[in-house]
């Protein structure tokens, strides 16, 4: 998907996805069919971040979908997959507030796990 639909994408609300999906998603040419399934990391390759900071990780193009202060979790994505990741918050108290920004509060976290969960974003059409 061509950078500016994703980030169209990405302004719309969530209550307007799927009529956004269809206006700027369904006219785009299919340019590669590819199994994605396939190129799922092992869980062995994932366990070397584990102990990487979330600034690393955000330095290396993961991008959260969704965070958890009180479990000091985030869902990020990085390529095609999303990935649970669960951070050692060394004792450091987070507020999930109005301005809070999820990049600054989790870049020096340290990565205690990262677990595959799915292939890219699940998109039902009707």
């Amino acid at each position: 998907m061509p950078k500016d639909v994703y980030e169209k994408l990405y302004q719309v609300d969530f209550e307007k996805r799927d009529e956004a999906i269809k206006e700027f998603v369904l006219p785009l040419p299919v340019v590669k069919l590819e199994n994605l399934n396939t190129l799922i990391p092992p869980q062995k390759e994932l366990n070397q971040y584990v102990g990487k900071t979330g600034k690393e990780l955000f330095d290396e193009g993961w991008t959260y979908m969704y965070y958890n202060v009180e479990d000091v979790s985030a869902g990020l994505y990085h390529g095609p997959f999303l990935y649970d990741v669960l951070f050692d918050a060394n004792g450091k108290k987070m507020e999930n507030t109005d301005d809070f920004d999820f990049y600054k509060e989790f870049a020096e976290l340290k990565v205690q796990s990262v677990n595959y969960t799915s292939v890219g974003d699940a998109i039902e059409l009707n």
